[in-house]
């Protein structure tokens, strides 16, 4: 069981991730909290979750005869992930929202292999796997979401109490694998067919603030009772369960393969792969969807296939030296998640309460929501997740090319590995995620697309400017493409020891990278550039630049019999690309709703000069000032321009783990234990200020603050409120959990 801490902390408690909060503002909000609320916490900061990884694993083989075999697998496992103890230097998140992302799995596998003769064999798989995914809140007081703002016009708050997104948050899957595979040689081919049914049945609950959702402006207003905004949604029974949606998605596979040995150097593989995928559930109909925009809100993946033809070939240069290369089209998947969003968010049966808090309901009782929201529950016409009826399956051509080898090093010894291989990836029908309740107004000097939020059915069915939004799943109007080139140098020597070490070179462009389980979270945490609505290429968010592996291993037999094994593995890598973006509060006037408002995305327009009527400046902020920023970070070459995203990268990581396992005897002679010692991060060990591990939060920084003025096209750029200037720094955070040495022992035991 592992311990894991790296939580924000008060500005003054002199921990590594400190807040802008003080420890007098949080004492002081805690003290208003009991005083007046009756809470006696609120939580803490200093709470030191237990992380849990336990796994079991069964398997049994049976020989039925010479010709058939049987296997059984069984898995367990269970673990959790404690998540929402930080997001930003601006706040505080106690205890209390702190939550665990609590993982169980459940697998059976049976396979049956047959040799039917000397040239045909086959494969049989039946297997169920059974996964949920759950969030449990760490100090629970049984109440909602409460957020308190320190700072005026900022971000920085003390949050407490069950986060929104936590408040009914269940995802079950249940899979049923049919396969079956044969293989048949004849003369120089090898011939693989088969078939494989994956039947998966869902259950997917998310719903926010079913259990109410309070935000103050001010610790005054706090002690006051003054609540600014107040967010209610559930179900019209008040249960939070009957939201939960549940669908089922069936994919049929039929797939051929040809292995043909040309000549004895020459290996040619080309085959074959059909999937296609019904859906007997949808989602129900939406009238007022229907009317809005002209199509329905029920599109599934019902009917859906694609073809998947794959070619490869392998040919021996010489005794020492191989080629190896391919060309393929791959499916590119169909998360579950993001097809439930349309059955969870039908705009029918999640409702919501649009009128605020009621002063005349007094001091709020966070545990309860007053009965007055409930029955002002708003149904029928909610915000819809919908699927574009055109939408096509994703998929990914990939086509690589490689070379192995082995060398003689004289003195160095012989039989020393040298590989190479380049992957391109193109991805076709990529994803993107776009809302239908805005149109564009137009296109302002910077080449920014300007948008207005319309209802076509506000106002009597006029049109008009609307607060809601509805997210379509369509494909991207660019795909994207990736390239990685990696080189490998391994030896093994008699004496035990081996060495590995390896380089990897990767560029990725995409638009959205999908790194949301929802609809609404993939549309407004994506980076935007010139228009919100389409397709913003750039540096892709999980993008590694380089890479550089080395491991170095030694087994030997101590005690006769018993195997000792010393393994060290160095990695040191690029940290993932940071993109600058403009701070948003309460901006709207590039046609957001309130709901995006606040999100700090887009991306920041890069003036010409001190004169570029584009851009003014403001709370003390001055050209000269933002032009140094500029320089020291690198975007004064996109002048005239929106930048681009991913145009830095956070910190590199480097890192030394070591791994020692000994083998000990078993009860019986075909059994034997294994006690292993692990100990992560070397380096930190070895000198506290090595093997730390830094990070930007979500991957942006913001840049300047940004208002805009709709009427005239000018940005207006100032300081991001609670900093004294411009900060170009690549990070906010300090992973204590990853910058800290770990050491963990255990035993095995293998029959």
């Amino acid at each position: 069981m592992r311990q894991n801490q790296q939580s924000e902390m008060p500005a003054d408690a002199g921990y590594a991730n400190d807040s802008d909060i003080t420890s007098a503002e949080l004492t002081q909000i805690e003290q208003i909290a009991q005083s007046v609320y009756g809470l006696d916490s609120i939580g803490g900061y200093t709470t030191t979750p237990q992380e849990k990884d336990e796994k079991i694993l069964v398997k049994l083989d049976w020989n039925i005869n010479d010709e058939h075999r049987a296997s059984f697998t069984y898995q367990s496992t269970e673990g959790n992930l404690t998540n929402n103890m930080s997001s930003s230097s601006s706040s505080l998140k106690l205890s209390s929202t702190w939550y665990d992302k609590e993982e169980t799995l459940e697998t059976y596998a049976a396979n049956l292999y047959s040799d039917w003769t000397d040239d045909f064999s086959t494969e049989i798989k039946i297997a169920y796997k059974d996964s949920t995914t759950k969030s449990k809140t760490i100090d629970d007081l049984g109440i909602g979401m409460v957020s308190v703002q320190t700072y005026d016009r900022a971000s920085d708050y003390v949050v407490f109490g069950t986060d929104k997104s936590r408040q009914a948050n269940e995802l079950d899957n249940q899979n049923l694998e049919l396969r079956f595979v044969g293989d048949y040689y004849l003369g120089d081919h090898e011939i693989g067919f088969g078939a494989q049914y994956n039947s998966i049945e869902v259950f997917n609950l998310f719903a926010q603030n079913v259990a109410g959702n309070w935000s103050f402006n001010s610790i005054e207003d706090f002690e006051n009772a003054n609540v600014d905004q107040f967010y209610y949604s559930n179900a019209a029974s008040g249960i939070a369960d009957d939201l939960g949606a549940s669908f089922n998605m069936d994919t049929l596979a039929l797939f051929a393969e040809d292995s043909w040995d040309i000549t004895a150097d020459l290996t040619l593989t080309f085959g074959l792969r059909y999937e296609t995928i019904s859906m007997s559930d949808s989602p129900a109909i939406n009238q007022n969807f229907v009317e809005r925009y002209g199509f329905a809100n029920n599109e599934t993946l019902d009917g859906q296939d694609i073809w998947l033809p794959r070619v490869g070939v392998q040919y021996a240069l010489t005794e020492d030296i191989s080629l190896h290369g391919g060309v393929g089209r791959y499916s590119g998947g169909s998360p579950t998640v993001w097809i439930s969003n349309s059955f969870s968010n039908d705009g029918n049966s999640l409702l919501s309460y649009n009128d605020g808090w009621n002063s005349a309901w007094g001091t709020p009782d966070f545990a309860n929501v007053p009965s007055e929201a409930q029955d002002g529950l708003v149904g029928g016409d909610g915000n819809v997740n919908a699927i574009d009826p055109h939408f096509e399956l994703p998929s990914d051509w990939r086509a690589s090319i490689g070379v192995d080898s082995t060398w003689d090093f004289g003195v160095l010894g012989d039989d020393w590995f040298v590989g190479a291989e380049f992957l391109y990836i193109q991805k076709e029908n990529d994803l993107a995620w776009v809302d239908l309740a805005r149109r564009q107004v137009t296109t302002d000097d910077t080449g920014r697309v300007v948008y207005e939020t319309w209802d076509p059915l506000a106002n009597g069915g006029s049109g008009g400017n609307t607060d809601r939004y509805d997210i379509m799943l369509t494909n991207a109007d660019d795909d994207g493409t990736s390239k990685t080139l990696s080189f490998s140098l391994a030896k093994n020597w008699d004496m035990g020891l081996s060495m590995r070490a390896g380089y990897a070179y990767n560029s990725v462009e995409e638009g959205n990278q999908g790194s949301s389980s929802t609809a609404t979270s993939n549309y407004q945490y994506t980076p935007v550039q010139y228009d919100r609505n389409s397709t913003t290429m750039g540096t892709g968010y999980y993008e590694t630049p380089h890479r550089f592996t080395f491991s170095l291993g030694y087994d030997v037999e101590i005690v006769s019999g018993y195997n000792s094994s010393f393994n060290l593995f160095y990695e040191a890598r690029e940290g993932n690309p940071m993109t600058w973006v403009l701070g948003s509060y309460k901006d709207g006037n590039l046609g957001d709703q309130s709901s995006f408002a606040n999100s700090s995305y887009y991306l920041p327009y890069i003036p010409t000069g001190a004169d570029d009527p584009n851009v003014e400046y403001d709370g003390g902020l001055t050209y000269e000032q933002f032009k140094a920023a500029i320089d020291e970070i690198g975007l004064s070459q996109y002048a005239g321009g929106i930048a681009p995203k991913g145009t830095d990268n956070q910190p590199w990581v480097h890192q030394l783990d070591f791994r020692f396992t000994q083998e000990l005897p078993g009860f019986t002679e075909d059994h034997k234990g294994l006690l292993y010692f692990d100990v992560s991060n070397v380096l930190n060990l070895l000198n506290d200020d090595w093997g730390v591990v830094e990070y930007q939060s979500y991957g942006t920084s913001t840049l300047v603050d940004h208002d805009y003025n709709a009427s005239t096209g000018v940005y207006t750029y100032s300081v991001p409120y609670g900093q004294d200037g411009i900060e170009t720094d690549n990070q906010n955070t300090y992973d204590i959990n990853k910058s800290a040495w770990q050491l963990k022992i255990g035993v095995k035991y293998l029959f």
